[in-house]
Formats: C-alpha cells, sequence, structure tokens
C-alpha cells in the first residue's frame, strides 16, 4: 500500500511541530525516517496512523494518503484506520497480564474475534512470522513479562500485524535493544517487506542504511521549531550523494 503525505502541518496547541511535509513511500518498501532531535519525526508517525489527534490541542493541516484514500475523510473511522496502519513503539509493551499467546491474538481479541481456535491459530501464524514459536514452544502460555527485551518487541510486532494491516509504523524499535536484539529486529523488517509498507524512524545512522530502501531527511532551522522535509531519496544515494549541506552535515554528525 503506498502511502502519500501532501503538504502536512501539524500543531500542539499554538506549536507548530511540522511544517509544509510531502514525501511518498512506495508499496512494500521499508522507508527510515531520520534527523535531529524534535524534528517531528515521532509525531509524523502519529499523523500517519491518526493519533495525533488523540492529543489534547493538536491540529492538523495537509492530506495523507492510503493508496490514494484519505484518511482524514469524514466517513474514515479512525479505529478502522489504526488497524490498517499498526503501529510499534520505542519501548516493548506486552500486556503483562497476558500470556504470549494471548498478547499476540489480542488486536483480533479486542475487534470482536471469540472463538479460540481462531486466535490461536492467528497467534501461531505471526509468532512463527516473527521467529518467537520455535524459539520459546514451553513458555507460550506463560506471562509476556518473562520475554527478553528483544522477545518482548518481536511479539510487539506479531500483535501489530497479528490484525493484517496494510502499514506498520516502528518508533525506534530498536533504541533499548541489545546488538543482537537489533540485528533480529531489522532482519524481520526486510523479511516483513515482502507483506507490508513500513516507516521505521530511526536515530541510528546505520540502521537506517541497513534496513530501509527510501530515506527521509527531516530537520528544524532552529531550535523548537518546525520539522520540515529536507531530502528524501533512496538510502544508497542520500547516504553517498546527499543533494542537500543540512543533509551532508547530519551525516557526518556537524547538525543534530
Amino acid at each position: 500500500m503506498e502511502i502519500e503525505v501532501r503538504q502536512v502541518s501539524a500543531w500542539f496547541d499554538d506549536q507548530l511541530v511540522l511544517e509544509d511535509v510531502s514525501f511518498t513511500v512506495p508499496s512494500l518498501s521499508v522507508t527510515a525516517l531520520i534527523g535531529p532531535s524534535g524534528s517531528g519525526k515521532s509525531t509524523l508517525l502519529r499523523v500517519i496512523n491518526r493519533m495525533h489527534e488523540e492529543t489534547r490541542g493538536s491540529r492538523l493541516e495537509g492530506q495523507v494518503l492510503l493508496d490514494g484514500e484519505e484518511i482524514y475523510a469524514p466517513r474514515v473511522d479512525p479505529a478502522t484506520l489504526r488497524r490498517s496502519a499498526g503501529m510499534v513503539f520505542q519501548a516493548p509493551n506486552p500486556f503483562p497480564n497476558m500470556t504470549i499467546l494471548e498478547n499476540a491474538s489480542s488486536g483480533l481479541a479486542f475487534n470482536g474475534v471469540r472463538k479460540r481456535s481462531v486466535l490461536e491459530h492467528a497467534a501461531e501464524r505471526v509468532l512463527r512470522l516473527v521467529g518467537l514459536w520455535e524459539e520459546i514452544p514451553d513458555r507460550l502460555r506463560r506471562p509476556a513479562v518473562g520475554l527478553s527485551g528483544g522477545q518482548q518487541q518481536r511479539l510487539c510486532i506479531a500483535r501489530a500485524i497479528a490484525v493484517e494491516p496494510d502499514v506498520l509504523l516502528m518508533d525506534e524499535p530498536c533504541s533499548a535493544l541489545d546488538p543482537i536484539s537489533t540485528l533480529a529486529i531489522e532482519a524481520l523488517l526486510k523479511e516483513l517487506s515482502a507483506t507490508y509498507t513500513i516507516i521505521v524512524v530511526t536515530h541510528d545512522l546505520q540502521q537506517a542504511a541497513r534496513v530501509s530502501d527510501s530515506t527521509v531527511f527531516l530537520s528544524n532551522n532552529r531550535a523548537g521549531g518546525p520539522g520540515r522535509v529536507i531530502e528524501v531519496s533512496p538510502t544508497v544515494k542520500l547516504f553517498t550523494e546527499p543533494k542537500d549541506a543540512r543533509t551532508e552535515a547530519y551525516l557526518t554528525g556537524r547538525l543534530g
């Protein structure tokens, strides 16, 4: 599913945090969002799955289209939209009072699926996809909080894809993980991009270079100023031949 962001500006009360942001994410690809802290990367993810509007005082201008359909059109139900655009957060957040199996299928349960066999089949499918089914076969009916950080994050990815979204939005999914777990998540992202359109926010430039097909560089001209798109390019080209001096400055550590 292609994602098109058209001239999006976003506010929290009177603070403009994103200004005139436009770019396109090709279907079935991984796009990295990079840029200094405070440039609006996480806010942009929340705009794409309509979580931004849940914050008191938030405001939005512009359009976001999924395969040509405007997601902020009056007829679009935000809850249905969020099922199409799954979100994985920075810190793993499995439900502590649920087993691993229950966590994996919880999205379906929350959407009204009650048949146990359907839920367990869905849980097995996504746990196999993320590599947990074979890794912890004797612990699947135990609480998810007993997993390592990397395993918890893979479980959260499994939970997000159990409802069969079209898009995966990932906000620094590896920032709290050790190097081995990080590599496991990165390998999983490459596999999942055959099925899902993925946007990943990361401060790790090497990670962006490893996992993404294209990269969007956001920056702001001053501290506290709104984030703007500085450059969008295939990742290899952006990292080796940046067109904008600000992109080069960020990649070489002279900005941000």
